[in-house]
């Protein structure tokens, strides 16, 4: 009975802890009142703004972006800490070289954003669609995805450490010269997903994913 209990064990998925978002208030302010600003906090951020902007070498701390579309809005050298986006369309944004410490996407759009050389801690992404995400050369510790489409994303030369990817489709990713600590794909939809011979060893799939990545190294599970 014990040997049954523990093979059960180790057989269960592991949740990564991840630190939430701390946040005490919100005070709404309009986005055309804090361009000058060079640090935001504890402010549920409304965008009144209607012409195209960049902000730059900013940092939003304790912040809530909430039914926020970016199309006109201009993100470089930003940082972002304890902050939430909910309902938000951030596609194309150039996050690249920044750090984003606990932070969570919900039911947001980030189609096409780059995190290249990006640190992301403590970070959750939920019910979001993420085609063609870029993580290449990232930092990436105390990570979850769940729910989120991540198909044609870049994950190349990463660095993962506790990261979950829950319930997604990875489909036609890369994966090359990813370095992780066991990483679980067990749950994801990983067809057609490039990966070298770092990336897989302690890998962790599903057994269709197992076949899949069979297939592509040109063996035929029966």
């Amino acid at each position: 009975m014990m040997k049954k209990m523990m093979t059960k064990t180790k057989m269960m998925k592991t949740t990564t802890k991840i630190n939430k978002p701390k946040i005490t208030y919100l005070d709404e302010e309009l986005l055309s009142k804090m361009i000058d600003n060079d640090e935001y906090y504890n402010k549920e951020i409304i965008n009144d703004i209607d012409y195209d902007i960049t902000i730059a070498n900013k940092t939003f701390s304790s912040c809530l972006f909430k039914n926020i579309t970016f199309d006109n809005i201009t993100l470089h050298n930003v940082s972002f800490m304890d902050t939430i986006f909910i309902d938000c369309d951030m596609s194309n944004l150039d996050l690249s070289n920044i750090n984003i410490t606990r932070v969570t996407f919900t039911n947001t759009k980030l189609t096409g954003v780059s995190f290249y050389k990006s640190t992301l801690k403590d970070v959750v992404i939920t019910d979001s669609i993420a085609y063609y995400l870029d993580l290449s050369y990232a930092n990436i510790l105390n990570v979850e995805f769940n729910n989120v489409k991540l198909i044609e994303s870049i994950f190349s030369d990463s660095t993962l450490k506790n990261v979950n990817i829950l319930n997604s489709d990875l489909s036609k990713s890369e994966f090359m010269y990813v370095t992780h600590n066991n990483l679980d794909l067990s749950s994801d939809i990983i067809s057609s997903v490039r990966f070298n011979e770092k990336t897989l060893k302690g890998l962790n799939v599903s057994y269709d994913g197992a076949r899949d990545i069979a297939s592509m190294l040109g063996v035929i599970v029966k």
